[in-house]
């Protein structure tokens, strides 16, 4: 039985080999510090030692900072390199197609997202489109100017159409300062942004812009913009739109709203086509059934395609970011065209019972504007309506089936 006084004395012991120890670590702990220090020593300092010039008066520090300024300017290169790269890389993307298609989803969900710019330029939400519209308003001020000139009428955009070439001849001639009404201002931000002087948008590499309007007088804008945009077309039921526009506005009949669809999916293909534009389609039920897939399928094939880059990665894209914006509600299930082994579809099947079904039946239901609209909405399903050779349907010239 150890006394109290031999347990102090042992614990005194403890301490102080506890303290000894620490002290030994510390001393090990310096020892291989000093070791590091050599070792640097003469790995960086030595070579710079030996270019000491002591005749010369050389100061080492002189060296060192030689050596910072020569990479600095190798990095201010790389950085003005990848600078003139993203310039060059700078993309215009115009989305097209029919009104009450899916415009204003597809731009809400590239800009909302960052996937591309907008611009600082849009024009505000209303109670149609309570998210808002994501259009330039100098471009639409421009456009709502160019037809209003013609007299082009929006709900017969193929019995009285929009003649481009006057319009091109007013802006060159500068007619009653034609192009003042947005237009200038537009094109303004379009050039900075190409070159790289927009300070909202150095980081993008691409602009998106939307109007429907856009899709009648693209070939006026492509005279005077820098080079060839891309373009983005949705498209929808043809009876899905005139309800929508229907709902919309009240005395719209429904043959009107399906010759609207006509002339705006008509006027969207073939001025990209005939322009020689990268073209990718997609449709306003992919876009709503399935919004995060979708939107990547979109993304990817722009670049891939039309070398049009995001400014966020691919794998960026979730379905938080697209979920926010897209309203779910809205979706139409209507159902697809059958498509046959000669690629026609089963018109009467499907087309007449989906317009039954909106509600939209009158007098002339059987006439041949319907039977053109499903026609034409069936070859942008196949593909057809993309082929150079198309010959697009005249309207009311197609009959029923019996």
């Amino acid at each position: 039985m150890k006394t109290k006084h031999q347990q102090r004395v042992i614990g005194t012991r403890s301490q102080n080999d506890r303290k000894k120890k620490k002290i030994s670590v510390r001393r090990t702990c310096s020892l291989l510090l000093g070791l590091l220090v050599i070792c640097w020593t003469c790995i960086f300092v030595k070579p710079l030692l030996n270019q000491y010039d002591r005749s010369k008066n050389l100061d080492i520090i002189s060296l060192l900072t030689d050596n910072f300024n020569n990479s600095t300017e190798n990095d201010n290169e790389n950085n003005a390199n990848l600078a003139s790269s993203r310039i060059q890389d700078k993309k215009l993307l115009f989305i097209l197609g029919a009104g009450r298609s899916g415009t204003s989803t597809l731009a809400g969900l590239f800009i909302t997202s960052n996937i591309y710019y907008g611009g600082n330029r849009l024009k505000s939400a209303s109670e149609y489109n309570k998210k808002g519209y994501f259009e330039d308003e100098d471009l639409v001020d421009q456009n709502k100017f160019m037809v209003n000139d013609q007299k082009f009428r929006e709900f017969l955009p193929l019995k009285f159409p929009f003649n481009n070439t006057l319009a091109i001849t007013k802006k060159r001639t500068n007619e009653n300062g034609y192009f003042d009404k947005g237009g200038r201002d537009f094109l303004n931000r379009i050039h900075l942004f190409k070159k790289n002087e927009d300070v909202n948008a150095t980081l993008h590499s691409t602009f998106v812009v939307k109007d429907p309007l856009m899709s009648i007088t693209l070939p006026t804008w492509l005279e005077f913009l820098e080079e060839k945009p891309v373009v983005l077309f949705i498209h929808r039921h043809p009876v899905d739109v005139a309800r929508s526009l229907r709902q919309r506005n009240a005395y719209i009949i429904s043959n009107q709203g399906l010759v609207y669809s006509i002339g705006y999916n008509q006027n969207s293909i073939q001025n990209a086509i005939q322009a020689g534009l990268c073209l990718i389609s997609t449709s306003y039920y992919n876009v709503m059934n399935d919004s995060l897939n979708e939107v990547r399928w979109i993304v990817a094939e722009l670049q891939t395609k039309c070398n049009v880059e995001p400014s966020i990665p691919i794998s960026s894209i979730e379905s938080a970011l697209v979920d926010r914006f897209v309203d779910h509600g809205l979706r139409h299930d209507f159902e697809k065209p059958k498509i046959l082994e000669d690629r026609e579809c089963e018109l009467d099947d499907w087309g007449l019972r989906s317009y039954k079904e909106a509600n939209l039946v009158d007098k002339n239901q059987h006439n041949g504007i319907f039977f053109t609209a499903m026609k034409i909405y069936c070859d942008i399903e196949n593909g057809k309506a993309f082929e150079k050779e198309y010959e697009w349907p005249e309207v009311n010239k197609m009959k029923r089936k019996e």
